[in-house]
């Protein structure tokens, strides 16, 4: 689906939601349930959304260029958390199962440097000049922990893990997440 299906659903969502007929332009009989308010009101939810969708267009793009990515409220209220902790990497390839194939891809980097602009991650150096985000203590009250592992050459690193609490705050701010960058 590109940007002009999307131009033309809105349209069609517009128009039915005032009581007219798409294809035709003639107003619905009175009689007709798509003239019923409920009807109307659903037309008029679906075009706001639409245009919710259009607003987040990238104009600088080609026409052929995706929309950001984001998730419905049903999506979010879905949403699976059942591993428990896990990496902000983990988090993000599980969200992007609900993109679209019109939407740009979440990538972590989206999410850690908004984390990191509203105090929740702080930029921390190892001794050996490696640069790695870890949790502020304000990130530690929203359920990130910074773990230090090593790898099976011995290789220290730092890993921040993602309690349930903490995953729903990334799922349920997306949007914001991503309309601050």
């Amino acid at each position: 689906m590109d940007i002009d299906e999307i131009k033309g659903m809105l349209e069609y969502a517009e128009k039915m939601s005032r009581g007219i007929d798409p294809t035709t332009n003639l107003a619905f009989c009175e009689d007709t349930v798509l003239n019923s308010p409920k009807i109307k009101q659903y037309n008029l939810n679906v075009a706001i959304i639409l245009e919710g969708l259009l607003k987040s267009y990238d104009k600088t793009q080609s026409p052929n260029s995706k929309l950001l990515f984001n998730m419905s409220q049903d999506e979010k209220e879905s949403f699976d958390y059942s591993d428990g902790d896990k990496s902000i990497s983990s988090l993000v390839y599980q969200m992007n199962g609900y993109c679209e194939p019109y939407m740009k891809k979440l990538h972590a980097t989206d999410i850690t440097k908004w984390l990191q602009k509203k105090g929740y991650l702080e930029t921390k150096e190892t001794e050996c000049g490696m640069i790695y985000k870890a949790a502020t203590k304000k990130g530690n009250e929203l359920g990130i922990f910074n773990y230090r592992k090593k790898n099976k050459y011995g290789n220290e690193y730092s890993v921040n893990l993602y309690n349930v609490q903490a995953q729903k705050f990334v799922v349920n701010n997306i949007e914001m997440i991503l309309q601050d960058q």
